[in-house]
């Protein structure tokens, strides 16, 4: 890694900077070690013009990776393809599951993957599909979580998921999965959602990495309806790790992006699309853009 700039773009947020499309998702554009890469592809309506007005050109990705298989992070991936045919994916084999959130009182709602999307991801073939499971360096000190194993007594998976529109099968996002890159000033950690939870994200990155130092976190955090104890626990855990900037974005939160704030500082920057975070070769000091 040394010698290599890091560069992290969100194309896709809940909010936005300037005439950028908003959108209920989530995807980021990364350049690495001569690599490009997209994490995730929000709902739909917004990668395309977004990642066109940010200068990103799609057609010359190497890999799509997908945080898990809900149709605010793997929507559009059919219109992706067509852009760049030669793409190579990668997810977990649950991303193409059945999913359901069911409240109280209102019928079920389907949040799988679009029909469209995951016809065009079977469509792939096993040269260009890549199912994984277990942990995965697309290059020593980049890689891909796998199965997050979930040991913190608080980080239980929660919400209104479910399997079957009947209600009877709990889903637990078993597919949920996070990018890790070894820098020469730690890791540097992208969630999509972090439905396993932030402690047992991080917890998991550092064994398999064999990394303990946090550098920084981008991505959503998924505190939108966490209890004041589990927040509590994430904001004492953060504050071990010491990362020099934590980018919370999509599902976190405002309450829970305010706490942070409240207990971490200037160390947090709430994210939204056209926001650049740049981390040059000796990583010493990020640049945050708009």
């Amino acid at each position: 890694m040394t010698n290599n700039n890091l560069v992290l773009k969100i194309l896709v947020d809940n909010k936005v900077n300037g005439q950028l499309i908003e959108e209920h998702g989530f995807a980021v554009w990364i350049e690495v070690a001569g690599l490009k890469l997209l994490f995730d592809t929000g709902q739909g309506k917004a990668l395309i013009p977004n990642a066109t007005a940010l200068g990103c050109e799609l057609s010359q990705l190497d890999a799509l990776i997908l945080s898990h298989g809900h149709f605010d992070h793997c929507g559009s991936i059919s219109k992706l393809l067509e852009v760049n045919p030669d793409l190579n994916v990668f997810a977990h084999p649950g991303t193409l599951s059945p999913r359901y959130r069911i409240k109280p009182g209102e019928p079920a709602r389907n949040i799988s993957v679009p029909q469209v999307d995951r016809d065009a991801l079977l469509e792939l073939g096993d040269n260009r599909m890549n199912w994984i499971t277990q942990p995965f360096n697309m290059l020593p000190g980049i890689g891909i979580t796998g199965s997050i194993e979930r040991r913190h007594p608080l980080e239980d998976t929660g919400g209104p998921f479910y399997l079957d529109p009947a209600g009877r099968v709990h889903d637990p996002i078993i597919d949920d999965m996070s990018i890790w890159i070894k820098t020469e000033r730690g890791l540097i950690i992208l969630t999509g959602c972090c439905h396993s939870g932030l402690i047992n994200t991080v917890e998991h990155i550092r064994r398999i990495s064999g990394v303990d130092r946090v550098r920084g976190i981008v991505g959503g955090l998924h505190l939108l309806n966490a209890s004041r104890e589990r927040i509590k626990s994430t904001c004492d855990a953060l504050t071990e790790w010491k990362p020099d900037f934590v980018v919370p974005c999509h599902c976190t939160g405002a309450d829970a992006i305010e706490i942070l704030q409240s207990v971490l500082g200037d160390v947090v920057t709430p994210g939204f699309s056209g926001l650049d975070l740049i981390c040059f070769g000796n990583f010493e000091s990020p640049e945050l853009n708009s």
